[in-house]
């Protein structure tokens, strides 16, 4: 082999090297910028997962979800579950020793079981009569505010008291009041509109 030969042998493995150097390094960047993008869909997809996970968690639907319109007043979703909660709990208190002879159960859930007093289940009958005690309460409270009404020092003080038991309830539970409220009422609750509420 001639010197030549040679020189043009070491230049096509050169250059053949360098073509795999190359292919490998194109290779390499297509593979990172493939990671790169998975990296950031992934990313997206948890700031995403956070987001939604903090819209639900922190009531912020409930907060700003209108539920019911009575008068003037639009009801949050928040403030409907105080009602809503509280009155089948005092029903439910108040007909202790005949709830199976209105054939309710309080072990399954209020939308599975027919109500007899109505033509469906007993949600819908306490969706109604949670709808009945807010259009009251709130013409009540229309026309208490019409002549002037302002609570007396014993009622502030029957509000603060339930306040105080609720705080109590939470810090027994280890909990804030606000955790306890959601507990207890669901999402969105929490001290200030359930005091409103009271």
């Amino acid at each position: 082999m001639s010197a030549s030969d040679k020189k043009k042998l070491r230049k096509e493995q050169n250059q053949a090297k360098a073509d795999a150097k190359k292919s490998a390094s194109a290779k390499e960047a297509a593979k990172l910028k493939l990671y790169s993008i998975i990296f950031a869909a992934a990313l997206v997809l948890m700031v995403l997962v956070f987001v939604a996970t903090s819209i639900f968690s922190t009531g912020i639907l409930e907060k700003s979800t209108k539920a019911v319109r009575v008068g003037e007043h639009t009801i949050s979703s928040d403030m409907l579950n105080y009602f809503y909660i509280d009155q089948v709990y005092n029903w439910v208190n108040q007909y202790s020793d005949l709830i199976s002879m209105f054939g309710l159960d309080v072990t399954k859930p209020l939308d599975q079981q027919d109500c007899p007093q109505m033509d469906g289940t007993w949600a819908d009958y306490f969706v109604l009569s949670t709808q009945e005690q807010i259009q009251y309460v709130y013409a009540m409270c229309d026309a208490a505010k019409a002549d002037g009404f302002e609570l007396s020092a014993e009622q502030q003080a029957t509000v603060d008291q339930v306040m105080a038991q609720r705080k109590a309830d939470a810090a027994q539970n280890n909990l804030t009041l606000d955790i306890y409220l959601e507990a207890v009422y669901g999402p969105g609750s929490e001290g200030s509109t359930y005091e409103e509420y009271l």
